[in-house]
C-alpha cells in the first residue's frame, strides 16, 4: 500500500491541453519564435499556459500564474517535469515581447490558417467588427510606428474614464472562428479600420474557390468605402444617415406587401443602384423590433401628451378679444406635435361687468372676450407608420438572386451577432483575463490580445468539434437542468468537468498517479474530443 503524497487538479483543462496537441500549437509557435535551449519551457508552451490560464476563468493576472498552476497537475498536461515558478511573470513577459518582436497579427493569422485548414472550416460568411478593452496606469505615448498608443476614445466597453485599446476581428460564421485579428489605437476610427481590411479581402476573396461574402455592421457601409465594396461580395446593414434607407422603409409601409420569413420576422424587397452598386435591400420588420418599439413610442405618447395638456391649460385662460385672434393663437399650434392632433372644440364667448358677483340688469359691460375649448386625438395612422419606421432596419446585399436567396442574406446578417458579438462577449467575460490589463507596456498588451484573440480560437474550434460530433452521432449530453441537448456551450462542458483530480502515491522509490473523478458522464464527453484529449485523460489505454 502507497502513501499519497499529493494532489493535483486536472478538471476541464486536459480538454484545453489537448485541443493544443491536436493542432501542435506549441510546435508551431516554436518554429515560428524560436525557443533557447537553456529554458525549462518552450515559447509554445509558456503560450499554451497562457491559454490555460485564460482558459481556467480564474481571473488571475500574469504576475500570479505560478498560483495558478501550483494546484495543476503540469507533468500530465505538459508531458514532463514543470514547476509552478517556471511560469514566472519574467518568462511569461519575455514570451509577451517575443510574440510582438515576431508581430502579433503574423503570429496569429499563421496559426489560425493552419487550424481552419486542419478543421476544414466553411469561410464562405466572414464578419468584421471591432471592440475596445480600458486598461489601467500611464503609458508611455512616444511609443514605436510596431506599437498601438493606450488613449481615450469611444468607449464600447462603457468606461469612458479610461484609457483604452481596440481589437479589430474577422470571424467565420461556421462556429464563430476568429481568422483575423489586429490591435489598433484606443481612439481608432472604425471607418478607417473597416476600409483598411476591406482592401486586405478583396486578393484573399478573390483567390478562394467559391463566393466568398464579408457580413458587416452598418459602418462597413460608406461612401468611403464604396470601391472596396463594389470589388467583394457583401451583407451590411445600410445606415440611416442616407435617405435612400428612409425611401426604403416608406416604401415598405405605403405598399404594405410584406413577405413572411418566419412567424417572427417579415420583409420587403427592394431592388435599386445605389452608390454605383447594384444591390437588394431588405427592409426588415419583426415582432421582438416591434415590441421594444412600441414601448419606445408609448412612453414618447404619454410625453407629448403631458406637454399638449400644459399648453391647453395656459391657452385655455387665455382671453382674446375676438374670434380671430383666438383661432390664429389656435393655428400657431399646429403641426408642432407628432403623435397628437389638436382640434378646436369652440371658442366660449365671456362677458365680464363692472362690479362682484351677478351682474345687475342695468350693469356696465366692461369688457368681453373668448376663451378656447380644444380636443387633442392620436392619430392612429401616424403611430402605426411611426412603429414600423422606427422598428424595421434595412439589410443590403450586392449578391444576385441566384447566389443568395432573401432567406440566405438575412440568415447570414443575423448569424453575425452569434459569430463576432459572442466572440467580444467571450474576451470581455469578468473572468477571463481581465485583471492583465495591468500590464504597463503597449507591446505586452498587443501580445495580450493575440493570447486572448487564441483562446477564443481554441474555445470556439473545441465548441464547433462537439456540436458536430454530437450531430454526426446522433448523441445528446444534459444542460443545466438535466434535459439532452445537442449542442452545449464549451463554458456548460467546462463546468462539468470540474472534479477531475490525479492523485499521486508513493510506492518504495516511484511516483505512480491515478486520475480520480472520471464518471460515466465525464467519460463519454473525453470520448468525443480528439485523441490527445483522450490520451491526457486515460494514458494508460489505448
Amino acid at each position: 500500500m502507497g502513501k499519497v503524497t499529493k494532489t493535483k487538479r486536472l478538471d476541464h483543462l486536459g480538454l484545453v491541453m489537448g485541443t493544443i496537441r491536436e493542432f501542435n500549437v506549441i510546435e508551431l509557435v516554436d518554429e515560428k519564435l524560436g525557443n533557447h535551449e537553456q529554458n525549462h519551457v518552450t515559447t509554445g508552451e509558456a503560450v499554451a499556459a497562457m491559454v490555460l490560464n485564460g482558459l481556467g476563468f480564474v481571473s488571475r493576472p500574469l504576475s500570479l500564474t505560478p498560483q495558478f498552476f501550483a494546484t495543476k497537475a503540469l507533468d500530465i498536461l505538459f508531458g514532463h517535469e514543470i514547476e509552478p515558478e517556471d511560469l514566472n511573470r519574467h518568462r511569461l513577459g519575455r514570451v509577451l515581447d517575443q510574440i510582438h518582436e515576431y508581430g502579433c497579427e503574423l503570429l496569429f493569422s499563421q496559426i489560425s490558417t493552419h487550424i481552419c485548414n486542419t478543421i476544414n472550416l466553411d469561410q464562405t460568411f466572414t464578419s468584421l467588427d471591432t471592440t475596445s478593452f480600458s486598461v489601467f496606469g500611464k503609458y508611455d505615448s512616444d511609443s514605436d510606428q510596431h506599437e498601438i498608443k493606450i488613449t481615450h476614445g469611444y468607449s464600447k466597453a462603457h468606461r469612458p474614464d479610461l484609457k483604452q485599446a481596440m481589437l479589430e476581428l474577422v470571424t467565420s460564421q461556421d462556429g464563430g472562428i476568429p481568422l483575423m485579428m489586429r490591435c489598433l489605437d484606443g481612439n481608432a476610427s472604425d471607418n478607417k479600420v473597416f476600409q483598411a481590411r476591406c482592401r486586405e479581402l478583396i486578393t484573399s476573396f478573390q483567390q478562394s474557390e467559391g463566393l466568398r461574402y464579408l457580413v458587416g455592421d452598418s459602418k462597413v457601409y460608406h461612401q468611403d468605402n464604396i470601391e472596396n465594396l463594389s470589388a467583394i461580395k457583401f451583407i451590411t446593414r445600410i445606415p440611416k444617415t442616407y435617405q435612400e434607407e428612409k425611401k426604403a422603409v416608406e416604401a415598405s409601409i405605403a405598399n404594405d406587401k410584406w413577405l413572411k420569413l418566419n412567424e417572427e420576422n417579415q420583409y420587403y424587397e427592394h431592388k435599386l443602384n445605389h452608390l454605383g452598386i447594384e444591390q437588394r435591400w431588405f427592409v426588415m420588420n419583426s415582432k421582438a423590433a416591434n415590441t421594444r418599439a412600441e414601448t419606445s413610442i408609448n412612453r414618447a405618447i404619454a410625453k407629448e401628451f403631458q406637454a399638449i395638456e400644459k399648453i391647453l391649460l395656459k391657452l385655455g385662460k387665455q382671453e382674446f378679444v375676438c374670434e380671430l385672434d383666438a383661432k390664429e393663437a389656435f393655428k400657431h399650434l399646429l403641426g408642432k406635435f407628432t403623435y397628437h392632433e389638436l382640434i378646436l372644440n369652440a371658442l366660449i364667448p365671456f362677458e365680464k361687468y363692472q362690479g362682484v358677483g351677478r351682474p345687475k340688469k342695468d350693469g356696465a359691460l366692461m369688457k368681453r372676450f373668448y376663451r378656447i375649448q380644444a380636443i387633442v386625438a392620436c392619430s392612429v395612422l401616424v403611430r402605426q407608420a411611426k412603429l414600423v419606421s422606427k422598428s424595421a432596419y434595412v439589410i443590403g446585399t450586392n449578391s444576385t438572386e441566384k447566389e443568395l436567396s432573401p432567406s440566405e442574406v438575412i440568415e447570414a446578417y443575423k448569424n453575425q451577432n452569434a459569430s463576432i458579438e459572442r466572440g467580444f462577449r467571450f474576451l470581455k467575460d469578468p473572468q477571463f483575463f481581465v485583471s492583465s490589463f495591468y500590464l504597463k507596456k503597449p507591446s505586452r498588451i498587443m501580445s495580450l490580445l493575440m493570447i486572448m484573440t487564441l483562446s477564443l480560437l481554441l474555445y470556439s474550434a473545441m465548441q464547433r468539434h462537439l456540436r458536430k460530433v454530437l450531430k454526426e452521432k446522433e448523441k445528446t449530453l444534459p444542460n443545466q437542468i438535466n434535459q439532452e441537448i445537442k449542442n452545449p456551450t464549451m463554458r456548460w462542458i467546462f463546468q462539468i468537468m470540474e472534479g477531475v483530480d490525479v492523485v499521486y502515491t508513493q510506492i518504495k522509490d516511484k511516483i505512480q498517479r491515478e486520475i480520480m473523478g472520471i464518471t460515466q458522464l465525464r467519460e463519454k464527453i473525453i470520448r468525443l474530443f480528439y485523441p490527445p484529449v483522450c490520451s491526457i485523460y486515460f494514458p494508460n489505454k489505448s
